[in-house]
């Protein structure tokens, strides 16, 4: 771990941005956003859907967006539903199973603990009415501000850059790194010439060093090691 600990600062530094992904990095979101895909996915298709084949897809890079995951693997099974229609039937369908299945996957000491020496955020792919009514409550506290989908107006989501570049412009920020689960999170930190760890989660590690991860962790708590904490 001493060399994972080179790549980032190991003392105070205000102008250092450390941010998070949200889905698979500091929640859990496999009985909620990904049973939403399962069942939409055997609604229209009748075909079960297995963790392996979203997890392949995710793989491939450019599906971040739960709901455009969703639409593409019906595409593949051969079934083209109205975009609009998947969205609103997967929002509402999320919105039944998360309160009750998601759980935090962070140490709320841990995420204190960073915050002393750098500012937190967090750049997710949920919008604004998937993450308030869930997390909202919990997390707002710990990060000094959260971007969810559609909170920037014009800017590309992941795996662009598009939000991370415009964080690290909104609080004039000098560098920072980038923690995520998902290749689509390396691709946009890396375009964004930040640092970047990945958490194995959903993913293999081989998958996100591929990506660009330079650091890859098994679990996100793994950070107060890469801090020194």
């Amino acid at each position: 771990m001493s060399g994972a600990a080179a790549l980032v600062p190991q003392v105070s530094d205000p102008n250092y941005a450390v941010i998070f992904d949200l889905d698979g990095t500091l929640v859990d979101t496999s009985k909620s956003f990904d049973e939403t895909i399962k069942q939409m996915v055997q609604r229209y298709s009748g075909e079960a859907l297995s963790d392996q084949e979203i997890a392949s897809l995710r793989q491939e890079g450019g599906y971040n967006d739960d709901w455009v995951t969703t639409a593409e693997l019906l595409r593949r099974r051969g079934f083209v539903e109205p975009f609009s229609k998947i969205v609103q039937e997967a929002t509402e369908l999320y919105l039944q199973l998360a309160p009750s299945n998601e759980f935090a996957l962070f140490d709320d000491q841990l995420l204190s603990a960073i915050a002393e020496r750098h500012p937190l955020f967090i750049v997710t792919g949920r919008t604004r009415s998937e993450y308030d009514p869930i997390w909202g409550e919990r997390l707002d506290p710990l990060f000094k501000r959260v971007y969810c989908l559609h909170d920037v107006p014009g800017k590309a989501p992941k795996p662009s850059p598009d939000y991370l570049l415009h964080l690290i412009a909104d609080f004039n920020l000098e560098n920072g790194v980038y923690v995520g689960n998902a290749v689509d999170d390396m691709w946009a930190a890396r375009d964004a010439n930040l640092t970047r760890i990945g958490i194995a989660s959903t993913l293999p590690a081989k998958a996100l060093s591929e990506a660009g991860a330079q650091i890859v962790l098994q679990s996100v708590n793994e950070l107060r090691q890469v801090f020194s904490l």
